[in-house]
Order: C-alpha cells, then sequence, then structure tokens
C-alpha cells in the first residue's frame, strides 16, 4: 500500500468520484479525498459502508458472494454527516494479492443526486405533457401529413364530438369534418407541405372548419395547425388544436347586442355619468352629463380633458381625478351645493372611482353625477317631522317600548295602558319586557343574544295575557341602541296589538280550506277534459301515417287552445296544425269543436275538390255559421294535403306559416293574413303547391314557441331563432330533432325562470 500512496495515490484523488479500497471486513485500507468530499466528512478515515443501511448493506454482501469475481453494481440513499440525503452509485469489485489471494474490495463511488432528481423531473414533466394534452377543452390531433392518419387524440374529443379517443387513431382527421371541407384540407395541408404556401404566424395557420359530431349535428372550430420537424427542419407530423368556438360565435352577436343595450341605458340613466382614461380624456358619457357642463352633443367633449374643454375649476378635477387613479382609493357621495347658470341653487352628489382593464391594470376614472336637490328638501322634511312624531309620541296606538340590555323596560308610550290593563305607564317601567309584553316560554336571554347579534328583529309574534286576563296577540319591530360610548346598550322599538288581524286570519284560513275543496273537485273536472281532449287527437296516428315525424304538444294550462290533426282519406294524407283563440277551457273546447268542424269537412269534400285552400274555405264557412253572430270566435291553422304517388303536397295557412326545409336550407311559406272565423277583411284562402324529395322536411306550428318570453335580455324567441333551430335540426332525425327543441324551449324559459306564456304545439314531418 506505500507504493499505491506514494505513486497512485495523487491520481486517484485528482478524479470526479470517490474511491476506497476495503478488506474483507469491509474496514478501510485506502480511500481518496473525493470520497471525503462526497460524505461531507474533514476525517480522513471516513468509512463509506458506515453509511449505508443495514438493508443495502445485506444486499451489497449478498450479490458479491454471487458475483464469482464481477462487479457489482448498485445505487443506494445516505445522509451525508452534515443531514443531507444524496444517492450514490457504489462500483464494488473484488482485488487480489501478488498471490492471487482474497484480499479486499476496491470501490468506486460517484455521486448521481442530481441525476436522480433530473430523471423524476423528466419523468413528472412527461407525465404534465400527458394530462395538459388529455386535460384541456381543445382538441389536439397528431396525424401523418400524408395519410392524414392519425397517431395521438386527446381525450377531450368525447367532450367535445362525443367520439372516443381510441376509435379515432389509425382514421383520418379530415373525416370528423363536415364532408364539404374535406378535400379543401386535404388541399392546404398539402399545399403547405410542397412549399406552395407558407405558414402565417411563426409556423403555424389557423382557419375555421366546421367540425361533424359523432351524433351528427355540426359545431364551428378554430383549427391552429403546424408541423413537428426534425433536426434538419423536416416535417415529421402535423399538429393541430382544435378549438370549439361555437358559443363564443354566439356570444359576439350577444356582445354587439349588449353594448347597444349598455349605449341605451347609460343615455337613460336619471344620474350624469362619465369615463375617463388615465390621460383624463372623456371616453363615454351621456348626453345628461354633457348638458351639464355646457355641451349639446356627447361628441363635442370625447377625447379632450376638461382643462381642453375650459371647463370651470377643470385643474382641481382633474388633480382629485389623478389622485384616484394613482391611489385606487375611491371617493363616494361627496355632496356639495352649488348654484346652476339660471341662479338656482342646487345641491349635487359626486362619486368618483378608478377603473380597470382585462389585465387587471387601473385605466382611468368613473364618475357619476346626482342631483339630490329633492333629497334634502326631504331630509329638512323629514328633520321636522321626526320633531312632530317626538310631539305626538303619547298619542300613538301602538306601543314604544325601550329596554336596557337584561330587558328592564326604561321607557314606554302611553298606549301600553290599553294593551296591558295598567293604570299609568309608570306602572309598568322598571319591570321585566319579557315577563310583561313578550310571555315567551323559553330563557328569554337567548332572545336577548340572538337580537344583540343580528341587531334587529321584525315582525317577532307572540301572546299574551294582561292585567285584565285578557289574551291578546302583539308583533314587534326591534332593534339594538347604542349609549355614548358606542356599545350595544338595550333594545327599542313598536309593538302592534294584531288581536283582531289574528282572529281574522284564522277566519280566513278556515275559508281557504273551503276554497281549496272547490278548487279540488274543478281541477279533477280539467284534468278529466284534458284526458277527453288527448284522446281526441291522433298522438298514434301521426306516427303510423309519417313514418319520420314527432309533435310536440305542450299546452299552457292542463287542457289548451292548440290541436294537431292528421288524417289519411284514400290516396291522400290531410295534416295539419291550429291555435284556436285563447287557452286554458275556453280554448280547449274551441279546440275541441275545431277539430269536428276540420274531421267533417274532409269526410264531406270529394276527392276531386280535397286541396288545402278548399279545406279552409268550408272550415271557415262552418265556423261563421255556428258560432254567435258578431262573435270573434276561430282559430289560426297551418295545413297540407299529401299526394305520395306524386310526390307532392299543397300548403295553405291562416296567419299560421310553414317552414320547408332541404338541404340544409330553409324556406318560409308564408300564410293568408286571415283566420278561420269572421274577419273585417276576409281573403281567399292560396294553395302553394312543391314537389317534394326525399329527405325534405317542412315544419308545422302555433305562435306559442316564437312568443315565449326568455333568454339572457327576457325577449321573445322570435320567427328568426325558430327559423335556425329548425334548420339546424334538420340534419338529425325526428326523435333527436324533437329531443332538442323541447330543451331549447325549456333552457330559454330558465334563463329568465319563466313560465310557459301560451300553448306551443310543433309538427316535424320528414319525407
Amino acid at each position: 500500500m506505500e507504493i499505491l500512496s506514494d505513486n497512485i495515490s495523487p491520481i486517484l484523488n485528482s478524479l470526479d468520484e470517490g474511491i476506497a479500497i476495503v478488506d474483507t471486513n469491509f474496514k478501510n485500507v485506502y480511500l481518496n479525498k473525493v470520497l471525503n468530499n462526497i460524505l461531507e466528512l474533514a476525517n480522513e478515515n471516513a468509512n463509506v459502508f458506515d453509511f449505508v443501511s443495514d438493508e443495502d448493506m445485506a444486499t451489497i454482501k449478498s450479490h458479491l458472494e454471487n458475483c464469482n469475481g464481477n462487479k457489482v453494481n448498485i445505487d443506494v440513499k445516505i445522509t451525508t454527516a452534515q443531514n443531507n440525503k444524496k444517492v450514490l452509485r457504489l462500483n464494488i469489485s473484488t482485488y487480489f494479492d501478488s498471490n492471487s489471494n482474497f484480499n479486499g474490495y476496491i470501490v468506486s463511488v460517484r455521486d448521481i443526486t442530481d441525476e436522480e432528481k433530473d430523471k423524476i423531473a423528466l419523468k413528472a414533466a412527461m407525465a404534465n405533457l400527458d394530462l395538459v394534452a388529455n386535460s384541456t377543452a381543445d382538441v389536439i390531433l397528431r396525424y401523418d401529413f400524408k395519410t392524414f392518419e392519425m397517431s395521438f387524440v386527446s381525450k377531450s374529443i368525447k367532450y367535445m364530438a362525443g367520439y372516443d379517443w381510441e376509435e379515432l387513431i389509425g382514421t383520418r382527421c379530415v373525416d370528423i369534418f363536415h364532408p364539404n371541407v374535406r378535400q379543401p384540407i386535404i388541399d392546404n395541408i398539402t399545399s403547405y407541405v410542397t412549399g406552395q404556401r407558407g405558414f402565417a404566424r411563426g409556423g403555424h395557420d389557423k382557419i375555421r372548419l366546421p367540425m361533424l359530431k359523432k351524433d351528427g349535428t355540426v359545431i364551428m372550430t378554430e383549427v391552429l395547425s403546424s408541423f413537428l420537424r426534425d433536426s434538419n427542419d423536416r416535417p415529421i407530423d402535423c399538429i393541430s388544436i382544435i378549438h370549439d368556438i361555437s358559443e363564443s360565435l354566439r356570444y359576439e352577436k350577444q356582445i354587439s347586442e349588449q353594448n347597444n343595450v349598455m349605449n341605451t341605458l347609460i343615455n337613460n340613466l336619471i344620474a350624469d355619468v362619465y369615463l375617463k382614461d388615465k390621460d383624463l380624456k372623456y371616453k363615454v358619457a351621456n348626453l345628461r352629463y354633457a348638458k351639464s357642463i355646457g355641451f349639446d352633443s356627447v361628441d363635442k367633449i370625447l377625447n379632450k380633458t376638461d382643462s381642453e374643454l375650459g371647463i370651470e375649476g377643470s385643474k382641481g378635477i382633474e388633480q382629485f381625478e389623478q389622485h384616484i387613479i394613482n391611489t385606487a382609493n375611491p371617493s363616494f357621495n361627496i355632496e356639495k351645493r352649488i348654484t346652476d347658470s339660471k341662479g338656482n341653487e342646487k345641491w349635487i352628489s359626486t362619486s368618483k372611482l378608478s377603473y380597470k382593464n382585462s389585465g387587471g391594470q387601473i385605466s382611468g376614472v368613473i364618475g357619476v353625477v346626482r342631483d339630490i336637490t329633492s333629497r334634502k328638501h326631504y331630509e329638512q322634511t323629514i328633520l321636522e317631522r321626526t320633531r312632530q312624531f317626538e310631539n305626538t309620541l303619547n298619542t300613538l296606538t301602538d306601543v314604544y317600548v325601550k329596554t336596557d340590555n337584561e330587558g328592564k323596560i326604561v321607557e314606554v308610550s302611553p298606549s301600553v295602558c290599553s294593551l296591558y290593563g295598567c293604570k299609568r305607564k309608570t306602572d309598568i317601567i322598571g319591570k321585566n319586557f319579557f315577563h310583561t309584553l313578550c310571555q315567551i316560554d323559553y330563557d328569554y336571554h337567548f332572545f336577548v343574544d340572538e337580537i344583540k347579534r343580528i341587531g334587529r328583529i321584525d315582525g317577532f309574534s307572540n301572546k299574551l295575557i294582561n292585567l285584565l286576563g285578557q289574551e291578546k296577540y302583539v308583533e314587534s319591530n326591534l332593534v339594538t341602541w347604542i349609549d355614548s360610548e358606542n356599545l350595544i346598550a338595550g333594545f327599542e322599538g313598536i309593538i302592534h296589538d294584531v288581536t283582531e288581524r289574528v282572529i281574522r286570519e284564522k277566519t280566513i284560513e278556515s275559508q281557504k280550506h273551503t276554497i281549496e275543496l272547490a278548487h279540488k273537485a274543478t281541477m279533477e273536472s280539467i284534468n278529466a277534459a284534458q284526458r277527453i281532449q288527448s284522446a281526441i287527437m291522433p298522438f298514434a296516428g301521426i306516427a303510423k301515417i309519417f313514418e319520420s315525424s314527432f309533435v310536440i304538444y305542450r299546452p299552457k294550462d292542463v287542457v289548451g287552445g292548440d290541436f294537431f290533426y292528421a288524417v289519411e282519406k284514400n290516396d291522400k294524407i290531410i295534416a295539419s296544425v291550429g291555435d284556436c283563440t285563447g287557452h286554458g277551457v275556453s280554448g280547449a273546447l274551441i279546440s275541441t269543436l275545431s277539430m269536428s268542424f276540420l274531421r267533417n269537412v274532409i269526410n264531406e269534400l270529394p276527392d276531386s275538390g280535397l286541396t288545402s285552400e278548399n279545406i279552409l274555405e268550408e272550415l271557415r264557412a262552418n265556423v261563421i255559421e255556428t258560432m254567435s253572430s258578431g262573435r270573434s270566435e276561430g282559430f289560426d291553422i297551418s295545413l297540407i294535403v299529401v299526394d305520395k304517388s306524386k310526390k307532392q303536397l299543397q300548403f295553405s295557412g291562416a296567419f299560421n306559416p310553414m317552414f320547408f326545409v332541404r338541404g340544409g336550407v330553409l324556406t318560409e311559406y308564408p300564410a293568408d293574413k286571415c283566420p278561420i272565423g269572421r274577419y273585417p277583411k276576409m281573403l281567399n284562402f292560396q294553395r302553394n303547391t312543391i314537389d317534394y324529395e326525399d329527405g325534405d322536411e317542412i315544419f308545422l306550428f302555433s305562435d306559442g314557441f316564437g312568443d315565449q318570453f326568455g333568454g339572457p335580455y327576457n325577449r321573445r324567441f322570435g320567427s328568426a331563432r325558430l327559423r335556425d333551430l329548425f334548420t339546424e335540426v334538420s340534419f338529425v332525425n325526428t326523435a333527436k330533432q324533437k329531443e332538442k327543441i323541447e330543451r331549447t324551449l325549456d333552457e330559454w324559459m330558465a334563463q329568465q325562470s319563466l313560465s310557459q306564456i301560451d300553448d306551443v304545439t310543433v309538427m316535424g314531418i320528414k319525407f
């Protein structure tokens, strides 16, 4: 070992790894200084195996016994002398003396702590990357730019389009988009690959494409695409990120509407309102404010400061507003008395506060100026009336009471004598409020603690027996009162004698029970009428006549004034949707009679005269003849006559139109502006004849859906939205159409928590 120490030791001490030579009992024979540095020890005789756990030591010995002279490599975790955690890689091999006798072990030690940390960090990064790709709401695709077959699809495709990601692996990415755009997508990507076109913004491009969901519906998406490239900048695969913008497109329209609403609102506020940017230039103001500073138009003050406009006192105003911007401290309801241009004295209240942009940075100041002259006059009036009230307190019919913290009465109005039966109010002062005027059957301290916690109790009711043995019902409104040290000193309030009201309510409750019994009997009769009305309408018959069809029938009340009808006569089919005058019971009676008229007209007309306009003319004649003279009962209707052999349909309508959809394009066939019944301007009903094709669809409906209020702004649904809805659902089967239409109506009403305002009927027929 002397030779080793003299000649080799300097070399071993210059290595990056620790070296130790130990005997067969793992005791030190030699170690270099690097090992001491790794173990963070000053002692040059330190033994690395002193830092190895018993479990790892047993593993080392087991491996050495089985290695047959080969090296043993093992990673161990240790705690250094400085209490730092490290991971060491030990390479252990046997060594022999010159006579080939086993003499011990040579151990190289390398600190791989940072490597292990890097491995853990890399593993976490890979896990996070996978998590991000499969957690984002956007869909991420990876696909071959030649075959367009997908090798990766994020799991969010399930929520956006209804596909399971596994079923799309190996399929073409273009097949999840609408057929009309698939070839243009292929041409577009190919042009990038061939170099005919270059990506726009930094190696990627963004386009809008209609995606075909698994259920057959279509959503609009925004697709950001780019290439994965190798080290030689050659494209390997394509990457696309798909974002659903169907909602944002609707929001764009709503934002435009909201801007119009905001402009209307700000110009109709009873306050003067303005908004300035950080340079104190006007960006928004209403006309009231512009006129208050001497201008007849808002445009004349926009993008100018008060100083530039020559406003009196502008320097002080701008200094104050700059202070608000700099400190973000608002100023509310600063009252000031002024004299206007006509010499009239006025009071104004001004509030100013800073506002922030979308990035959270202060962008300017908002000002609201109110004319409070009337309020000041009211305050003066109230002050005068308060004095009058104090003078007339003793004449109150209700009882005023004031107590200390424990409920002992310290003040009470003379009216307490009438309520409690005492001779003078002094007879009750000093007595406990809860033993006299508020006879509750539990520990009154709970009541005291509760009113202290809340600060007030309104409408607290209790029954009391007064000194004369009379049963009284009272209702109390109580609040805490504060002493000069700003501490709760007790409570005060008004006690109302509500005995007569309670007796009257008990009488009303008895009468209410009687009315409820009568109402129950009435509802049983109405429910019976509903069952009769439902039995008359051909719910099952529609499906037999038209294989692909649906009917939505939702009366506003239990029974309704809408009706629908369908019948097959010889080689023709007649179907209609009607909307009678009124709804509820009266509407139901008219609708039942109207269906009877319609059935009779169809049965009586010969085949040659069975046309849509003839049916409506005969219907009107029946209604006018049957209804009492001068009455306006009648109904609106849309009616079709279908000749399947000719693939032709006729349509006529009385105020109710028909929507016809072919290939996603909706055509409206208007109705004649004349009802089935008496009308000031009687018109002849017109016939519309249409040749239909397989896949075409018609919609007949009453006006209840379009007139329904709801949505974000509490407006009517309207015919434009109805056309869009029918166009959208025409791509799916009639069962899904019905579900989508009913869900849309429910959601429209739910946004304003509204109920249905009219009967709703929709019939859809797909040829």
